[in-house]
């Protein structure tokens, strides 16, 4: 083979997209995204719970700034829940809606299954920018399905995260809603590598300690601080360690 056919086989080729690391899982891609939010000063709160994003070169729709207004929210302010959403960005994700929608039916007849699963979740995120968690856990569970038959446990594992965070956040008001989401947040640690169990496990101890079980609570937050350890991951330790300090402070009051 002489070097001009070399050439033209090289410049077919497509090229290596750098940004992206192969073997990285998404739990480990939402790490880095968080942690170095916090790096510029916009702090991780410990009580919030934590979402898998990901990558940006899968072109699904951008989160909004969660602000978690529900975890203290009181009786007198849930009237106003939905004041809370900008009303220009209410009547995007509308639009945005009915083209994922479309989106979604056209590659179920072409039967395009992975991008039809990434409509659903695309769906889903849409829902959660206008906080109607309960219509994004139903599109979810559509991907989560998408995903188990494709075998895409990457996929799986961003179901049940994206399904436990909602529940999570549903249970603020509806109780017996923190429940489904220390379900599906299992799910999630069994199935994750080291860095989606630090995830699984801040949140799983979020949801114990609303339901008032500081035992299991603790737990769960020792497992990712043993996690952030093992990750060498100095912040992921200190989120952890922080809950736990929480805790043991209810506890002494």
């Amino acid at each position: 083979m002489d070097s001009r056919t070399k050439r033209t086989q090289s410049s077919h080729q497509p090229a290596l997209n750098r940004s992206f690391r192969i073997g990285a899982s998404l739990a480990e891609e939402n790490e880095v995204r968080s942690f170095n939010k916090q790096r510029n000063n916009r702090s991780m709160a410990p009580s919030q719970p934590h979402r898998i994003e990901l990558p940006l070169f899968f072109n699904t729709p951008a989160r909004t700034a969660e602000q978690h207004s529900l975890l203290n929210r009181t009786a007198n302010d849930e009237d106003r829940k939905e004041d809370k959403i900008d009303n220009a960005i209410h009547v995007t994700v509308l639009r945005r809606l009915k083209d994922y929608e479309m989106l979604a039916f056209g590659c179920r007849r072409a039967g395009k299954v992975r991008d039809e699963g990434r409509s659903y979740y695309s769906i889903g995120v849409l829902y959660d920018n206008i906080k109607k968690y309960k219509k994004a856990v139903e599109y979810y569970l559509k991907f989560l399905q998408v995903c188990k038959s494709i075998n895409d446990s990457h996929g799986e594992a961003l179901a049940y995260n994206c399904i436990g965070v909602d529940y999570q956040l549903l249970g603020e008001t509806e109780p017996e809603l923190a429940r489904k989401a220390i379900e599906y947040h299992t799910l999630h640690e069994n199935l994750a590598d080291v860095n989606g169990k630090f995830l699984a496990s801040i949140n799983l101890g979020l949801c114990h300690d609303r339901l008032g079980d500081s035992k299991n609570s603790v737990y769960h937050f020792q497992n990712a601080l043993k996690h952030s350890i093992q990750m060498s991951n100095v912040n992921g330790q200190s989120v952890a360690m922080g809950n736990i300090g929480k805790i043991g402070t209810k506890d002494l009051s």
